[in-house]
């Protein structure tokens, strides 16, 4: 429908290795007119030389979560993308070596995130104009905390979770593609995009809706868990069966204006509606 529209001509579908052949059997029953790059992980005829690859236009790309890894970005790209991505992603440590050792594994991930295995075609060569990633919720580790706020400390300092090479990577993609087309072209699928973790939450959202956020004022995670989370004090277990006081969140506040920014990117079905057996 998108290419029948003239929104996209070189679009790219990401998904798990295990469902590749699927994918590739259904569009072909449903679309058998649909020419379909069978990209893989990038191995293959691929092999240590994508020079020879070349989408042409109203084509569809289908690429595995192993060939994504493959693909990296020009340095012109990763200086557009990655400052404001850095700015989100650090200043999460009070200490001075705290500071530097997680400037430096931020840095590590994205380098290694824009880098790819490529070193003569990029991301951007492919011409690649829509991005749809299945099982989306693989690739909601980006943000690993809130930072801190001038002044004021980090209340939110006990809510962390990680940043994952596939998910920065899923990221930087995302807002290449919805840069580049104002705004638009990027689907996510999952049955399961989020739990109740606010990283992942931002992190899924912002895959496409980080000007949307900013324009609400929520630059960064801290803005996001300011606004919608509220913490308690409590008492827990930790792993070495030590008990503490440590702040969690008690309840999501703001609960409508977070409906509303959650069904604003995302077409909720239940399997009903879907015509799905559970």
């Amino acid at each position: 429908e998108v290419m029948k529209r003239g929104w996209a001509k070189r679009p790219l579908i990401v998904v798990p290795n295990g469902v590749y052949l699927n994918w590739i059997k259904e569009i072909s029953d449903i679309m058998p007119g649909v020419k379909i790059n069978s990209l893989a992980n990038l191995g293959g005829k691929f092999k240590g030389d994508l020079k020879t690859l070349n989408i042409a236009e109203n084509t569809l790309s289908i690429m595995t979560y192993d060939g994504l890894l493959k693909l990296g970005f020009k340095d012109e790209t990763y200086n557009e993308l990655t400052k404001d991505l850095q700015d989100v992603m650090s200043g999460m440590s009070e200490t001075k070596r705290g500071k530097a050792k997680e400037q430096e594994k931020i840095e590590s991930n994205i380098g290694r995130a824009m880098r790819g295995t490529s070193v003569d075609t990029f991301f951007e060569d492919l011409g690649f104009d829509h991005l749809t990633i299945d099982e989306v919720h693989n690739f909601k580790n980006i943000f690993a905390g809130a930072k801190l706020q001038s002044g004021k400390g980090n209340e939110f300092r006990n809510v962390r979770g990680s940043s994952s090479i596939r998910g920065i990577k899923g990221y930087l993609m995302s807002q290449y593609v919805l840069k580049n087309n104002n705004d638009r072209n990027v689907f996510l699928l999952s049955a399961t995009p989020f739990t109740n973790n606010p990283l992942e939450i931002y992190s899924i959202i912002s895959l496409m809706g980080k000007r949307r956020l900013e324009g609400l004022g929520l630059k960064n995670v801290n803005d996001f868990m300011t606004m919608f989370m509220e913490l308690k004090p409590t008492f827990v277990v930790k792993a070495d069966q030590t008990v503490k006081e440590e702040d969690v969140i008690e309840k999501f506040q703001n609960l409508q204006q977070l409906q509303q920014l959650v069904t604003e990117f995302i077409d909720f079905r239940t399997g009903e509606e879907a015509g799905v057996a559970r």
